[in-house]
C-alpha cells in the first residue's frame, strides 16, 4: 500500500513540473527574449530603445508563442521605428527557443533624423559647382578647392532641413578667392543636397608668386617698343562726327566733290592708303597717367589703361593706351597686346613748305618739281597756299582744308597756270584760264614722324597731280 501512495505522489509531481515549464512567457520575458533575438537583425552601432508587443498568439498545446513587436531605435544619427514578428517553441529541458524572427509592415519602418547632415555630403556637394567671382565663373574641383568649413548651421529636425553656412577657400592660377555658401539640404532616408547659393560674396587676392605691378617708368617703356597706328578713317566717335557733320560746309568743296560719291567711300573703297606708323619716344610724352587696371578670367588678364600727351612738333596727340597681359603656367606674366586710340587736338602747319613733283603741268609725259607753301592756316580748317614750279617761272595760289582730326589735305588750284612766254595754258588739255572743271586737285594725309604729305594715288583724273610730296 505505501509504495502504491509514492508512486502516485510522484506521477503527480511530474505532471506538475511539466506543466510549469511549458507556460506561457510573462510579457516582460516575452520582452527580453525579443530584445535578445534582435541583435542578428539590426545594426551594430543601433540600440533598442523600446519594445512594444502590439500582437500576441501563445498555443499551450503546441507550446508555441508569436509575438509581434514595434521596436523604436536609434544609431546616434537616426531614430528608427521598425516591426519584427517573433515565433518561439517550447523545448522541456530547453525552454522557449526562438524559431524564426521576421520583418513585418515594411510600409510603416520609419527614420527621423536626429542631427543635421554630416561633414562628408557637405564636402561632396561643392564639388563641380559654378560660382560668379568678381563675373568669373569658378568651379569648385580638386585643383581649385583648398578648404572648406562650417560657420553655422540652422537645422530643423522636424522639418527634416538644415541650412548651412560653408567658409570655402579656392585657388586659382593667379587668385585666391574666399567666400561664403549657403547649402539647403533635406532629409529623406537620410540627408540630400538641394540647393546652393552664394551667401557672403568672395573676396579675392593676388597669389604671391603671381604678383604683377608696374610702374609708371615701366609701362612707358613698353610703350617705347611699340609704334601707334593711325589712320585718316578709322571710325569716328558720336562727338567727332558731329563735329565733321557741322564741318561739311567748309570741307564740302574739297572733299569727295570731283568723284560725285562719298569722300571716305570714293577713297578707300578697296584700302586704307592713310594708314601710318608713328613711334613714341620718352621724351615727347609728357602728362602719362595711369587710369585703372582691369582684371578677368580668374584674375590671368590683366589689363592697364593709361593716358598721356604725345607731341611730335606739328602735331599734338592725347592718347589712351592699353597693355594686356596673360599669365602662363610656366612663363608667368606675358604681354599679349599693346594698343593705343590716339585723339589729335591740334595741327600747326601754317608756314610749312613741301616739295614734290607731278605731271598735271607738263606739256610731255616729264615730272616738273614743284614746292607747295601752307601761308595760312584758319581755326576753321581752311588753307591757302602758293604752288610754284622753279624750274618754269610760275606759280598759282591754293585753298584747301585741313581736317585736324583725320590728318587729312586737300587742296583745289584757283587758278590754272599758263606759259609766261606763250599765255597758252600749260598741259595737254587746251583749257582755259580759271575752267573750272579742269582745275587740279590734290588730297592727301599728313604724315606725323616726318612731317610730310602724302597723297592718296588711289583715285585719279588726268589732271589730278600724281606725285609723293617730300
Amino acid at each position: 500500500m505505501k509504495r502504491i501512495i509514492l508512486f502516485i505522489l510522484s506521477t503527480m509531481c511530474s505532471l506538475v513540473l511539466t506543466a510549469c515549464g511549458s507556460s506561457a512567457m510573462s510579457e516582460s520575458d516575452a520582452k527580453d527574449e525579443v530584445l535578445s533575438s534582435l541583435t542578428a537583425y539590426l545594426s551594430q552601432s543601433e540600440s533598442v530603445d523600446s519594445i512594444e508587443i502590439i500582437e500576441r498568439n501563445t498555443d499551450k498545446e503546441a507550446k508555441t508563442d508569436t509575438i509581434l513587436c514595434r521596436i523604436e531605435s536609434n544609431d546616434g544619427e537616426k531614430a528608427y521605428v521598425k516591426y519584427f514578428k517573433a515565433n518561439y517553441g517550447h523545448i522541456d529541458k530547453t525552454g522557449w527557443v526562438l524559431n524564426s524572427m521576421t520583418a513585418e509592415r515594411n510600409d510603416q519602418w520609419t527614420n527621423a533624423p536626429l542631427i543635421g547632415a554630416s561633414d562628408t555630403p557637405i564636402n561632396e556637394s561643392l564639388l563641380n559647382k559654378p560660382f560668379l567671382i568678381d563675373e568669373d565663373e569658378w568651379f569648385i574641383d580638386e585643383k581649385t578647392f583648398v578648404s572648406m568649413s562650417v560657420a553655422s548651421r540652422d537645422t530643423k529636425l522636424d522639418q527634416k532641413s538644415e541650412t548651412v553656412i560653408a567658409t570655402v577657400i579656392l585657388n586659382g592660377d593667379v587668385l585666391s578667392a574666399e567666400g561664403q555658401i549657403q547649402l539647403d539640404f533635406k532629409y529623406d532616408d537620410g540627408w540630400y543636397f538641394s540647393d546652393y547659393r552664394v551667401s557672403t560674396p568672395f573676396t579675392t587676392s593676388v597669389l604671391a608668386h603671381a604678383n604683377l605691378e608696374l610702374t609708371d617708368n615701366d609701362i612707358i617703356a613698353i610703350f617705347k617698343k611699340h609704334d601707334m597706328q593711325f589712320s585718316s578713317f578709322a571710325p569716328l566717335t558720336e562727338a567727332e562726327q558731329l563735329a565733321e557733320d557741322m564741318a561739311g560746309d567748309i570741307a564740302g568743296e574739297f572733299l569727295g566733290a570731283l568723284t560725285g560719291l562719298p569722300f571716305l567711300s570714293a577713297m578707300f573703297a578697296t584700302y586704307d592708303e592713310s594708314a601710318q606708323s608713328i613711334s613714341i619716344s620718352e621724351d615727347k610724352i609728357s602728362d602719362f597717367t595711369l587710369l585703372h587696371n582691369t582684371v578677368s578670367d580668374k584674375g590671368t588678364i590683366q589689363t592697364f589703361y593709361s593716358s598721356f600727351a604725345l607731341d611730335k612738333g606739328i602735331v599734338k596727340i592725347n592718347v589712351l593706351a592699353k597693355i594686356i597681359y596673360e599669365y602662363d603656367r610656366i612663363n608667368g606674366w606675358i604681354i599679349q597686346d599693346v594698343g593705343f586710340v590716339p585723339d589729335v587736338i591740334s595741327v600747326n602747319i601754317g608756314g610749312t613748305s613741301w616739295s614734290g613733283q607731278g605731271t598735271a603741268f607738263s606739256t610731255s609725259t616729264d615730272w616738273l618739281s614743284f614746292i607747295i607753301e601752307i601761308t595760312e592756316q584758319n581755326e576753321d580748317g581752311t588753307l591757302q597756299a602758293n604752288l610754284s614750279f622753279p624750274s618754269e617761272q610760275y606759280s598759282c595760289t591754293a585753298t584747301g582744308y585741313l581736317d585736324s582730326k583725320r590728318l587729312t589735305i586737300s587742296f583745289k588750284f584757283e587758278e590754272w597756270v599758263q606759259s609766261p612766254d606763250t599765255g597758252s595754258s600749260i598741259g595737254s588739255f587746251g583749257a582755259s584760264r580759271n575752267y573750272e572743271a579742269l582745275q587740279p586737285t590734290l588730297s592727301g594725309y599728313l604724315r606725323v614722324d616726318d612731317i610730310s604729305m602724302k597723297n592718296f594715288n588711289n583715285i585719279h583724273r588726268e589732271n589730278d597731280f600724281n606725285v609723293t610730296l617730300q
